[in-house]
């Protein structure tokens, strides 16, 4: 496979542009409790998600870090990657990552944001390369392919209420299938102390009328001096679907509260946070802890 592609031109497949990979497009406009609201670990943060608004009354978008912006790229050079396979249509690497960078580059602040482009470029390369080469990357996931939905079912967020949320994969007997780059590797508790997996197993199980996922699972490019792909999965629990329930049960109570003030603070992340400070143009004030953080301190 020729992996030689430039990704400053649109990139050109051979495959009709009717028909491609669907992507995890976040609508700023979009209503619900979603996954990643419900996986702050700042209530105010996601309060302020919620509640402040630009002069369009959208949610604001703020640039990424580097390891987010990667991230991206991965997830989308993987879903190209099992999209060709699924549907038995040709791919190389090439296309794969510049598709992925491509995607990356739509978020123009965050990309403004990586100093060097071609290490940037060169490092999806290498996941994807590892990707096809190692025991947990498409070798474990390709006995799924057949019948695997991209993008929650195929582009189409799932719903239970007001819950919302995306999962990379739906395999064909249910179980959800999550894409993740991580600084180092992903134990079972994972599963556990992450609100995320709970969330996507109510949502797969009310898409399956009520039965269960039977696994739920992280495919995970482990990005440390030797990079490599591992794959983590536990059994799809009504625990689990429990969890996911309670979470929503507590993110609806927060979201409904009619001032900043009474959602809680964590001060571990004020450091990175977007709204600790104030925002003229919108006639943001900033967050009463955040903005009084010390710079050493946050």
């Amino acid at each position: 496979m020729t992996t030689e592609y430039d990704v400053t031109v649109p990139h050109k497949t051979g495959v009709s542009p009717i028909a491609m990979p669907p992507t995890k497009a976040i609508d700023p406009e979009r209503i619900g409790l979603s996954k990643s609201l419900m996986s702050s670990p700042c209530e105010r943060r996601g309060w302020f998600s919620q509640h402040v608004r630009d002069n369009d009354g959208r949610r604001l978008r703020f640039p990424m870090p580097e390891r987010v912006t990667f991230g991206k790229a991965v997830d989308v050079a993987h879903g190209y990657i099992v999209w060709h396979e699924r549907n038995g249509l040709p791919w190389t690497i090439g296309e794969a990552v510049a598709d992925g960078v491509k995607e990356a580059r739509q978020d123009a602040a965050s990309w403004a944001e990586i100093t060097d482009i071609e290490t940037f470029v060169a490092q999806v390369h290498t996941a994807m390369r590892k990707f096809m080469e190692q025991p947990d990357g498409l070798e474990r996931l390709r006995p799924f392919i057949p019948g695997i939905r991209i993008q929650g079912n195929d582009g189409e967020t799932l719903r239970s209420g007001d819950i919302i949320g995306t999962p990379d994969y739906l395999l064909p007997d249910g179980s959800v299938l999550d894409v993740k780059t991580a600084s180092r590797k992903y134990s079972e508790d994972k599963f556990w102390k992450s609100p995320e997996m709970g969330i996507y197993a109510l949502l797969a199980t009310a898409l399956a009328e009520g039965a269960l996922p039977p696994k739920l699972i992280y495919q995970v490019y482990v990005r440390v001096a030797q990079p490599y792909w591992m794959w983590i999965e536990t059994e799809g629990t009504g625990d689990l679907v429990a969890i996911g329930s309670d979470t929503a049960d507590h993110w609806r109570e927060v979201v409904a509260f009619d001032d900043p003030i009474k959602a809680a603070p964590n001060t571990m992340f004020c450091g990175d946070c977007p709204y600790a400070q104030p925002i003229p143009d919108i006639g943001f004030d900033g967050c009463s802890v955040g903005r009084r953080m010390p710079r050493e301190a946050a």
